[in-house]
């Protein structure tokens, strides 16, 4: 096992940070409990932190501007497994309705457009969305101007 893999492993659910407490007398057992406590969740943080520089390292631009407002490694996780979820039904719908509505606009140079469609249809082909060759060019077509 890789040593990020067993970072990502290790950083599952951030524990609490300790609170200092506000008795007036603090004994040294109280004292042993917080230290260990604070250690623990420090290492912890640490972890994570490793966990989602490398999560962040190891990712495209466009994804790794997705994930910004994640605090942790198990976030930013979860954030992705939720975009790369080519199974639901609904995705595929949604992927197959941007197919046959995009349309080329006066901002788009062809081959930012080209780039945009292909893009597109490889994300139907990823998500398991069944596209012939006689629909792809339909679809294209389509998106040309009149």
């Amino acid at each position: 096992m890789s040593g990020s893999t067993r970072i990502l492993r290790e950083v599952i659910v951030e524990p609490m940070r300790p609170v200092a407490t506000e008795k007036l007398v603090v004994t040294a057992t109280d004292l042993q409990v917080y230290v260990a406590a604070l250690a623990y969740y420090r290492s912890w943080k640490d972890k994570d932190e490793k966990a989602r520089d490398n999560l962040f390292q190891n990712v495209l631009n466009g994804l790794r501007m997705k994930l910004q407002g994640c605090t942790s490694a198990k976030e930013a996780w979860e954030k992705l497994a939720r975009l790369h979820q080519f199974d639901d039904e609904a995705y595929r719908a949604d992927i197959r309705n941007q197919l046959s509505t995009i349309v080329i606009t006066t901002a788009d140079d062809p081959e930012t457009f080209v780039e945009r469609y292909e893009t597109l249809f490889r994300t139907a082909q990823v998500s398991g969305l069944d596209i012939t060759e006689a629909a792809k060019c339909s679809d294209f077509l389509h998106a040309l101007p009149l």
